[in-house]
């Protein structure tokens, strides 16, 4: 126990050391405008001598996560409600979705287990059709889970029973 304290203490010391010397070198580069300012990310390695990297991350515009671009979910009419939550959940793997939208211009909230209060007034839901729970084609349904850092918005593109007839 004594030699992990020996060695935690010096290790929080140097990280402080380094993060504070980051500061110091942005407010420089700020202040004389000398060069560019920090884009978002540090890497700091000092295993073998001092190697510091300064990279944006890349973002995608189709990544759900970094993007604010709804995605497409096509579904049939007359599908249950129970069907457009297991296909979200299993896609973006959620644990526990909240799954608000707007329907004839009211906020709704469709889906919600976090409270138990609201899990027995959401879970009757799942059995109606999207057509009864008043979704209609290009409905925005805002998705939020405590595995994700933003809400996913999803647009429902409906199709009717003969469109899917007629594709087959």
């Amino acid at each position: 126990m004594d030699s992990v304290v020996k060695r935690i203490i010096p290790a929080v010391a140097s990280t402080n050391a380094v993060i504070a010397s980051i500061c110091a070198t942005e407010v420089f580069k700020l202040a004389t405008s000398s060069v560019m300012l920090m884009n978002n990310y540090t890497m700091f390695n000092d295993i073998e001598g001092i190697y510091m990297l300064t990279y944006p991350p890349e973002k995608r515009d189709d990544c759900p996560v970094c993007s604010n671009v709804p995605v497409r979910i096509q579904m049939n009419e007359t599908a249950k409600f129970q069907e457009l939550v297991d296909l979200i959940i299993e896609k973006y793997q959620l644990t526990a979705p909240l799954i608000l939208a707007s329907i004839h211009g009211n906020l709704k909230t469709l889906y919600m287990t976090s409270t138990e209060q609201m899990r027995q007034e959401t879970t009757p839901h799942l059995r109606m059709t999207l057509q009864e729970l008043g979704l209609t084609n290009g409905t925005e349904m805002l998705v939020g889970d405590p595995t994700r850092a933003s809400s996913l918005r999803v647009i429902v593109s409906l199709t009717s029973s003969m469109e899917t007839a007629t594709t087959k």
